[in-house]
This record gives structure tokens, C-alpha cells and sequence, in this order.
């Protein structure tokens, strides 16, 4: 055998070695490359909305030249993220303009590193796989999420603190079932600051806050020392973190209480959330150039949900209780506006959060987007496409399916309220690491009925779709005067 043939060999036989994370590090320098893709995103000048408040927050923490938590303002917004946001501007100056975006591309980084590590068997994992799906991950993140991690906004944030807790979370309860030591206290002490800052971060996050405990005790149900000790620990994580929060509460509204108020008008921001998802479809802000919008509210109006506002709670719904009187008034038209709300949320018209230019709406974009949520969804619910490892714990099982609940449930919160795309991205994420780093595309290529119909599936629901976004896009007729239609390129 040649030299060049011996080093092909060699390199192809590295290539499809295990990536172990305990052992070489290598999955860590592959995913590098996440890091490097991504800091190509350009640092474009800050517009307003959320990105802009966040960081107005962020210098809220001096006050008079000193520093002090409480004198935080008491915003709809926990402190944490704008704290993060302080501590970063002086930890990452060196990185001048682009700060922010190396921030975005680390939290990156961590938050597929921590996905990987819950859902997928490492060691099954090879480098090549491994290289293969960073550079396809980073590819879409500069495709679809640049804003989120260029801008200042709190969902990738949030998604990488839920992430980090559960795998801490995780990796103490695999030493507690061994035995309770020091590190399995300390996993479980920074799962709980995680769950609790995800939570400040994100306030839509409050109802997942219970899923962590709940799987922990199950997973230690045998070992009820063990299962006190790690929920002692994560409670203690979570009390630090909330410490401020509780704090800044306690100076401007006098209570102790570790909970994010968010009202919004003097009333419940998610009362207002449940009147506007009777209302619209979808929301979108536009902050671009030009005369295409009056302000920077694009909002994709629904015709039948805000007749059937008007009619049963007469055009504002009041209180929760009227929000259920409303709901099994007319379960099946809520549903079906639930539905449309569900589809709207995973369809990116813009592939960005801050709209420049209504009519450049892609339908490439669009269809790629489409088809990595439907064939991920097929490896993850067609059993003879299902990839389980028989080496997989109970334990590692039970954390897998609870992220993934936790996950779809980050999602689901936002389904009742005026949507956005970006309250996708937990889900979104998911569908990536299980499609690049889990699936098994050769049982789909060796079973050719199947992916047939899988096939003919994609291409019937596709040309529904085609239909679906441009009556989504004539909502915006009364806003612009020609709504955008849909265009290859």
C-alpha cells in the first residue's frame, strides 16, 4: 500500500472513531467550528425593540457610580440576562463591536455541546458525524438565527441555561445512583441556579420549572437519600440566583417573593398575550429603512379570531376565568386558531427578527426549514426509523424524553399568544441535533417504501404550504397596500 493510500486509510479509520467527551475533548473542537461560522455574522448596528431594552437594563445596575442589584428597575424583565449582559461588556471589551456576537456564538456552542450530551449516544458518535453536523448547524444558525445571536435578545440565552440544567442535572443523579458525594451536590447546586436563571430570563420558562424535580425523583425513586440530597441542592442553587431578583422585588414592590412580575399596562402581560393570539396570527417587528410600515408593528391579523373576540368576550377578554369561559364556549374554533398559531411559529417568512424589507420573503428558505422539521419528525416517530441505543440507562432515557418534553413545553406556552418565529427555536434546535446528530439516514435509503412515502408526503404537504404562507403574507395587505408574495430568489 502506498503512503497516500495508508494515510487515507488512517485518517478515514480516525475520522469514524467515537467522539468521546471524557476522554480526547474532541467533540469540544469540532463544535469550535459552530463557534468560528458563526463569528462571521456581521455586528450590525443595534436597532430597538427587545435587543435595545435588554442592554438600556444592562446599565440600570450603576447607579451614582456604585453597584447595587436593587437598583434595577422593576421591569416586566428579570435582572439576570441584563446582568449577564453588564458582566459580558467588560469580560469581552477586547472583542470591541463584536462582543455581543461572540457571546451569541459561545451560548451557541454550550447550548449544542449540552443537547448532545442529553440526547444523543456518544458513543456512537463519530468525528466525521460530529464535524458534519457542527458545520450544518452553524451553516443554519448564519441562515436563519443570526439576530438571536448577534442581538441582545434572551431566547437562545434561556434555551442554553434549560439546556445546562438538565445536564447537570443529569450527570449528578448518574453519581447519586453510585453514591452521594461532593460533585454530585455540585452538579445538582448549578442545575438549580441554571433552571432558576433560565426561568428570570425567560418567564415563559416558569411552567417547565417543575419537570427537572419531578424527573429527578423518578430517577432516584430507589435511592430517596440520594433524590432529597439533589433536590436540597438544586433548591439551594435556585435561591441564590433568585436572591437578587428577590431583592429588587422586596425594595419596589415589598415583597420577598423570588417570581418575575410582568405586567404590561397595568395588567397581566399573559392576560394581554391571550386577547392579542385571539387577534393575530403571527407578529414580526420591522425596523427598516424606508416607508413601508408607519411604525415597527407588523402583525399578521386573524379575521375569525377576532370576530369570535368580539362576540364572546366583547373585543377584550378581562380575566383567566373569562379566557376559559371563552375557550369551552368554542373549543374547536380556539383549537383550529391554536393550530394556525402552532404552523406560524415554526414558518420563518424573514430569516431574521428585526424585518429590513417586507417583500423579501424566500420560499427556499421556507422549504429548507420545512423539510428539516418533517424529516426529523419522521426519524423521531416512524419506529422503523427510530435510533435507540440498547446500552442506554434508565436514567439517561428518562432525562432524554423530560428535555424533550421540557423543550416542546417552552414552545407550547407561546402557542396561545401573539407568536413569534423565535419562540421556536427550542424546538427548532431539537429538530437539528436529532436530524444531524442522531439519525439514521441509511435505515430510511434501505426501507425505499417508506421513504417514498415520506416522500410524496413532503411534496403534497409542500404545495399546501405554498398556498398557506401567501394567504399568511395577504394579511399584511392593510399595512403595506401590496402584500409580499413569495419569490425563489
Amino acid at each position: 500500500m502506498s503512503k497516500t493510500n495508508r494515510f487515507k486509510a488512517e485518517l478515514n479509520a480516525k475520522l469514524k472513531q467515537p467522539v468521546l467527551l471524557n476522554k480526547s475533548g474532541s467533540l469540544f473542537t469540532v463544535l469550535l467550528f459552530i463557534l468560528a461560522l458563526t463569528l462571521l455574522i456581521p455586528s450590525d448596528t443595534l436597532p430597538g425593540g427587545d435587543a435595545y431594552d435588554y442592554q438600556l437594563l444592562a446599565d440600570s445596575f450603576c447607579h451614582e457610580g456604585s453597584f447595587s442589584f436593587t437598583s434595577f428597575p422593576n421591569e416586566m424583565r428579570g435582572y439576570f440576562f441584563p446582568f449577564l449582559l453588564f458582566i459580558c461588556r467588560g469580560a469581552l471589551a477586547f472583542a470591541s463591536e463584536k462582543r455581543f456576537v461572540l457571546l451569541g456564538s459561545i451560548a451557541l456552542c454550550v447550548c449544542c455541546l449540552s443537547f448532545i450530551y442529553l440526547l444523543c449516544d456518544l458513543k456512537k458518535l463519530s468525528l466525521r458525524r460530529a464535524a458534519a453536523g457542527a458545520a450544518a448547524i452553524a451553516v443554519l444558525a448564519r441562515l436563519y438565527w443570526k439576530d438571536i445571536i448577534r442581538y441582545t435578545l434572551s431566547d437562545l440565552y434561556a434555551l442554553m441555561l434549560i439546556a445546562l440544567a438538565f445536564a447537570a442535572s443529569k450527570k449528578a443523579v448518574s453519581l447519586a445512583l453510585e453514591r452521594f458525594s461532593f460533585k454530585s451536590a455540585a452538579f445538582s447546586f448549578a442545575a438549580g441556579a441554571a433552571l432558576y436563571a433560565a426561568y428570570n430570563t425567560r418567564t415563559g420558562a416558569l411552567f417547565i420549572l417543575p419537570v427537572l424535580p419531578v424527573v429527578i425523583i423518578i430517577a432516584l425513586r430507589k435511592n430517596t437519600r440520594g433524590a432529597v440530597s439533589c433536590l436540597g441542592f438544586l433548591l439551594l442553587g435556585a435561591l441564590l440566583i433568585a436572591a437578587p431578583q428577590m431583592a429588587i422585588n422586596l425594595r419596589h414592590l415589598g415583597s420577598i417573593s423570588p417570581l418575575v412580575f410582568a405586567d404590561y399596562s397595568d395588567g397581566s402581560l399573559l392576560l394581554s398575550q391571550l386577547n392579542w393570539g385571539m387577534a393575530m396570527q403571527k407578529y414580526d417587528t420591522f425596523l427598516g429603512l424606508g416607508t413601508q410600515l408607519a411604525d415597527n408593528r407588523m402583525v399578521y391579523w386573524d379575521a375569525e379570531g377576532a370576530a369570535l373576540l368580539e362576540e364572546l368576550a366583547g373585543g377584550t377578554i378581562e380575566s383567566y376565568k373569562e379566557y376559559a369561559e371563552v375557550f369551552f364556549s368554542a373549543p374547536f374554533a380556539l383549537i383550529l386558531l391554536y393550530l394556525r398559531h402552532t404552523l406560524n411559529i415554526l414558518t420563518p417568512l424573514y430569516n431574521e427578527v428585526y424585518v429590513l424589507n417586507i417583500y423579501d420573503v424566500n420560499a427556499a428558505f421556507l422549504y429548507l426549514n420545512y423539510a428539516i422539521l418533517f424529516f426529523s419528525a419522521c426519524f423521531a416517530l416512524l419506529k422503523p426509523l427510530k435510533t435507540a441505543s440498547k446500552l442506554e440507562s434508565p436514567a439517561q432515557k428518562l432525562f432524554r424524553r423530560g428535555f424533550v418534553f421540557a423543550l416542546l413545553l417552552c414552545v407550547a406556552v407561546y402557542v396561545p399568544g401573539a407568536v413569534e418565529t423565535r419562540y421556536a427555536f427550542p424546538f427548532i434546535m431539537l429538530s437539528y441535533i436529532f436530524l444531524f446528530f442522531k439519525a439514521d439516514f441509511r435505515s430510511l435509503l434501505r426501507q425505499k417504501k417508506l421513504a417514498a412515502a415520506c416522500l410524496a408526503v413532503w411534496l403534497a404537504a409542500g404545495a399546501g404550504l405554498w398556498f398557506y404562507w401567501n394567504g399568511l403574507l395577504s394579511t399584511l395587505l392593510a399595512l403595506v397596500g401590496e402584500a409580499p408574495v413569495l419569490r425563489w430568489f
